[in-house]
């Protein structure tokens, strides 16, 4: 298991440029509630025994599509690859709210939630790699945590990454199961994500091009 992270990986005028379009525009941001049986519902069918966290989604603008473009220029992805993610093939922010936080999981590559949800439809023997930029890190929590087993999440077998604003991570989401840690403090967590997949083995040798300063966690 593997985890790549590049630090700083955008500049702070487009890190400013990001957090800026994520806070003018959250309030007009789709608000995807997460439950314990792993089902995405409406505010209309809300039970509070159920939710695990209330997330976030907030569209991209030109600089997140420029980011985009230099995590593809950064790496290797191999002859075919391709961005299967919502919002339909572009990258997007994530904001957890005070309070809130992303329980333990893997992500699925199959459509269990219907068309419109969060999930990955790849071919066979295909993973998942996300990439990930924190744009603005929690005042306390909203820690990125794996588990180096993907049947035990729990105690001995689970591993914090530290992450900075404008901090570039990479891992094999279907594969990794991960989660962030309940937010606490004054502001919420925003994240900037996107999503590559690959052909089976890639992920395994896959390093930022020569001359890319990084630094690899292996579990």
């Amino acid at each position: 298991m593997r985890i790549i992270k590049i630090p700083n990986f955008i500049t702070e005028a487009e890190h400013k440029s990001i957090a800026d379009w994520g806070a003018d525009n959250r309030l007009n941001a789709e608000s995807i509630i997460l439950t314990r049986d792993k089902q995405l519902i409406t505010s209309a069918e809300v039970n509070d025994e159920t939710i695990i966290d209330v997330i976030s989604v907030i569209t991209q603008n030109d600089v997140m599509m420029d980011v985009s473009k230099r995590i593809e220029q950064t790496f290797d992805f191999g002859n075919n690859y391709l961005y299967n993610e919502p919002p339909k093939g572009l990258p997007f922010l994530l904001e957890s709210q005070v309070g809130g936080g992303l329980r333990m999981h893997s992500d699925p590559t199959t459509s269990e939630y219907g068309d419109d949800s969060a999930v990955y439809e790849l071919p066979p023997n295909w993973d998942i790699l996300r990439a990930n930029v924190l744009i603005n890190k929690a005042t306390s929590g909203g820690i990125f945590r794996i588990s180096i087993d993907e049947q035990d999440y729990i105690g001995d077998n689970t591993r914090d990454i530290p992450i900075d604003e404008r901090d570039l991570v990479v891992f094999c989401a279907n594969r990794t199961p991960h989660e962030v840690t309940t937010v606490e403090g004054n502001n919420g967590r925003l994240m900037y994500l996107t999503s590559v997949g690959v052909e089976r083995g890639i992920y395994d040798k896959l390093k930022p091009k020569e001359g890319v300063e990084y630094i690899e966690y292996v579990f």
